[in-house]
This record gives C-alpha cells, structure tokens and sequence, in this order.
C-alpha cells in the first residue's frame, strides 16, 4: 500500500505567492510552445492578482507543505450572473496544479474541499478527467452539454498533418509534405463541395464593439436560465485578458450584421499550423 501524505495547510492565495505559483504551474503543465516564461507569469497574474471580479470572499487557494513552500493551487475566479432572473455569485475554478512530488498527498482533495466550502451560490469547475472525478467526490456533476467538443477540418490535409507532428511526425518529415498537403487542400472543395466547399454568408462582418455586445447580449441569451452579468469594465477587462492567454493564439473577434443590425457575434484563436479553437458564438434565438 502507498503512503498518504499530509496535504500541508491550504490557506488563501497572497500576492506575494505569485512567483511559486507562476513556477509550479510551469512545472506541472509547462510552458506553452512560442510563449516565453515572462508571458505566462503576466497572464497568471493579470488572473490572479489583478482580476476586475477579484473578491477577499472567493480567494484563489494555495496548498504549503511547509512554511512558505507552495505545493499546490487552485485559481478562483468570482463571476456576477444570473440565475432563473436572480442576481448570484459563482465561483469559477481553473488552473489547478499540484507538485508531482505531492501527488500522494491530499492536496488536492484539501483543496476541492476548501474551494467548495466557500459562500459562493455555485461553484463551476474545469480540468482533465482526474479533476472531474475529485469534483464528483465532493457531490459534483458532469455538465454534459458544456463538456462538448466539436471538430470541423476546414483543410484536411493540413489539419491531418497536424495531428501527426502532435503525435511525434519529426521536422525533416513533415516539411516536405506541406507543400503536398497545400495543394491537396486546394483540391479538396472542388472533390468533395459539400464538405470542404463555404459558401459566404449573406451578412456583413465588423470587430467586435464592446457597448452594442453589451447591448444585445440579453437578446442572445433569452433562453438561458444562468447567463453571465457584464459592466463596460469587466467586459473590456475579459476581452483583453483572452487576447493576452500565451497558451491559445491570436483572438480574432467579428460580429455579424444583416442590414445593419447586430444578430450575432463570434470569438476564435487562430494559431499558424494548428487548430483553430472557438471561443464563443453567439447569436438571436431565430
């Protein structure tokens, strides 16, 4: 049988922590490829320690082993929605980390029981599949209809390509089929119209205006019984801390007109050679 070890103290996040923290998240997870150590310490600050929704009463949480010695961490996010038209607190939970060394501890559990103890009226957790059961254990469910992925190759010779330098396909092999994959890729709508072939829409596109998404952001969400509150402020401020994220890529942002009337909007990373990942869509029910 394997030794359990003493999970430490689990107390609030300070700001002086930030450094441990900034290294034990680059210990556990590493540092994003093209993302220098500096750029992930800003975005981890600028979401732990200088978060516009920062709240005393919904702390980020640290595990210390020791005296001033991080093992462990758990960053909090508070979040104004509303709930069935009431105003709540939720409690948003990300960038879970805990030394590999401590992983026989209880740490993390100490954590996810702390982090769900709070006064917040829900608490929204993310993470791999050993997050989700530690959540589980603690009374949580799986929201299935939000742990939803989708993929389409919109260049399926380059996306395929892809997914073999993931998989280990080395530089001096994949080089020479770029160029092969780009031509195949050329082909394909002229092969296969229904799938790789994209119509323009008939609508026109503009950036993304902080006020008119404020303004008809009820509008989008008339059907959802939970639905983020927003200020111009902490609008601008998410905007802005989604394009600095080192770990995704370039945000691009376009909302959508028919004559001349907002119905919808959408957010995605681009990333050269790599797959795109969507942010957010958003559009009027009809």
């Amino acid at each position: 049988m394997g030794v359990v070890k003493n999970a430490g103290t689990i107390r609030p996040f300070r700001d002086e922590d930030m450094d441990q923290v900034a290294d034990l998240y680059e210990q556990v997870n590493g540092c994003p490829p093209q993302t220098s150590p500096q750029a992930l310490r800003q975005y981890l600050q600028r979401v732990f320690v200088d978060n516009i929704w920062r709240d005393e009463r919904f702390p980020s949480l640290v595990s210390e082993e020791k005296i001033g010695h991080i093992n462990g961490c758990l960053g909090v996010v508070p979040r104004p929605m509303k709930f069935a038209g009431r105003e709540i607190i939720a409690a948003t939970s990300h960038s879970f980390a805990v030394a590999p060394q401590s992983r026989s501890s209880m740490a993390a559990i100490s954590i996810a029981r702390r982090f769900l103890a709070g006064p917040q009226d829900l608490s929204l957790c993310q993470g791999d599949e050993i997050s989700v059961r530690i959540w589980e254990l603690f009374g949580g469910a799986l929201s299935q209809i939000y742990s939803l992925g989708w993929l389409k190759p919109l260049r399926p010779a380059s996306y395929a390509l892809a997914m073999l330098k993931r998989r280990g396909l080395t530089r001096l092999v994949s080089a020479p089929l770029q160029l092969l994959c780009s031509g195949a890729d050329i082909i394909a709508p002229r092969v296969a119209s229904t799938a790789f072939h994209f119509p323009r829409p008939a609508l026109e596109t503009r950036d993304v205006d902080v006020d008119i998404a404020l303004q008809r952001l009820p509008a989008m969400t008339t059907a959802k019984k939970l639905r983020p509150c927003y200020s111009r402020e902490s609008m601008e401020w998410l905007l802005a801390t989604m394009q600095n994220n080192p770990n995704r890529g370039r945000l691009r942002q376009q909302m959508l007109l028919r004559e001349g009337r907002v119905v919808g909007w959408y957010l995605y990373y681009l990333r050269d050679g790599v797959v795109a990942e969507v942010a957010q869509l958003a559009s009027e029910p009809q």
